[in-house]
């Protein structure tokens, strides 16, 4: 009994790790960056799905796995001062067991925003994203970059860039 109740309290304390999501991506200054895969509050277009009440559209069909629990990926672009929504893709296949059958469909835009098309503004979005930037440093599964671009926006529009550099990232130990 000792035994067993000391095997759940290990298991209790011990950090577990979670599966990273699926990224959005976004191009900025001709490169493209995933972000997005940990924190929610920076998918953009879940804020806008929440505001219409509508956060469960993409789970009543498709592929829906521990990676992608929002049941879509996202692809926007920053042009011209603005945040750009550029296409929507969910996942579809025969069965969730056999990934060779997965694959990742073009959303029409009509389906969330009513009679708009792709490129589209996303003026509901206020927020950051947080882009990886500089060299990634450490060892999977705790690798992380060794800078970040953060970009501010406040209702589609870009106010503020900042690049900063993770906190001791300099310190992470090499791989062996």
């Amino acid at each position: 009994m000792r035994i067993a109740s000391s095997l759940l309290l290990l298991a209790l304390v011990t950090p577990a790790w979670a599966t990273s999501q699926v990224a959005d991506e976004v191009v900025y200054e001709g490169k493209v960056y995933p972000f997005g895969t940990d924190e929610i509050d920076t998918w953009p277009l879940d804020s806008y799905l929440e505001k219409v009440g509508r956060q469960g559209i993409f789970s009543s069909e498709g592929i829906q796995q521990s990676a992608n629990w929002r049941g879509y990926t996202a692809k926007w672009e920053i042009r011209g001062g603005n945040l750009l929504l550029i296409d929507i893709l969910k996942l579809y296949g025969d069965t969730k067991l056999d990934s060779s059958t997965w694959e990742w469909r073009h959303m029409p835009l009509d389906v969330i925003l009513k009679g708009q098309s792709y490129p589209a503004f996303a003026s509901w979005y206020s927020g950051s994203l947080i882009l990886p930037a500089g060299t990634l440093v450490g060892c999977f599964p705790l690798e992380h970059p060794s800078e970040e671009i953060q970009i501010s926006i406040e209702g589609g529009k870009v106010v503020g860039v900042k690049k900063n550099k993770i906190e001791n990232a300099e310190d992470a130990q090499p791989c062996h």
